[in-house]
């Protein structure tokens, strides 16, 4: 990244995709496999479903699986063999560049959500479409209807108090951290990968957070999104 050293973005970034595995570098935490199988999952659901079920001893067959499947999938090259990446000695640039690759495929599915999710906004990039601070607002806003009430009365010219504030709600509402400083995010020359990251963190709370309910009756306490919901039971008939 421009702002951010690549291998702290490429971490930031791995780890928003496939949490589960908790990747801390570029070499021995790829050797069993797992993890490149359970990217190809993530960004290809039902690719790689058995993923889970390997065996991280199998190294080897691992990691040619799911080469294989990138290649197949995604169209990735084999820039990397199955033998090196399951070596612990596996050179940390060349996986590292290897990884890199996915980053196409998963910012064009980020893409897709962005653009359904804020249909209105006209979405066509990761970069300068997210320097105002408008749009991260009114995501926001989307993901936890009433947390950013004004976010369409912010003024454009104040991208960085806009970030801020949107950055504040995100941070304490939907516990999401930004993996850069709204300065930064307002630059034109931003790069992707830092800005995606926060974005993709916004995404998985999104699709962890019931979208509709749908509830009736006498014994409704409250409902609302994100918070608790109590029923009193009714006996006797229904009416």
């Amino acid at each position: 990244g421009r702002d951010v050293p690549t291998k702290a973005a490429m971490l930031a970034w791995t780890n928003t995709q496939i949490p589960e595995h908790n990747i801390h570098n570029f070499t021995t935490d790829w050797n069993s496999g797992l993890a490149l199988c359970a990217l190809v999952e993530r960004i290809k659901p039902g690719s790689c479903p058995d993923y889970s079920n390997l065996d991280p001893q199998n190294g080897l067959a691992n990691c040619e699986l799911g080469i294989r499947l990138a290649e197949e999938h995604f169209a990735i090259p084999r820039i990397l063999e199955a033998a090196a990446l399951s070596n612990p000695n596996v050179d940390e640039l060349s996986v590292m560049t290897y990884v890199s690759y996915f980053c196409k495929p998963a910012n064009d599915n980020l893409m897709r959500w962005l653009r359904d999710t804020l249909p209105d906004r006209n979405i066509t990039n990761l970069t300068t479409d997210w320097n105002s601070g408008i749009n991260l607002a009114y995501l926001v806003d989307t993901i936890l209807p009433g947390s950013f009430p004004n976010w369409s009365q912010l003024n454009v010219a104040d991208a960085v108090q806009n970030l801020d504030k949107a950055i504040d709600v995100a941070k304490k509402q939907l516990q999401v951290d930004p993996f850069i400083k709204a300065a930064q995010m307002a630059d034109p020359t931003v790069d992707e990968l830092n800005q995606a990251i926060m974005l993709l963190r916004l995404q998985t709370v999104y699709k962890q957070t019931p979208r509709t309910i749908i509830c009736s009756g006498p014994g409704l306490i409250k409902a609302c999104i994100r918070c608790p919901t109590n029923f009193q039971e009714q006996r006797g008939k229904l009416p």
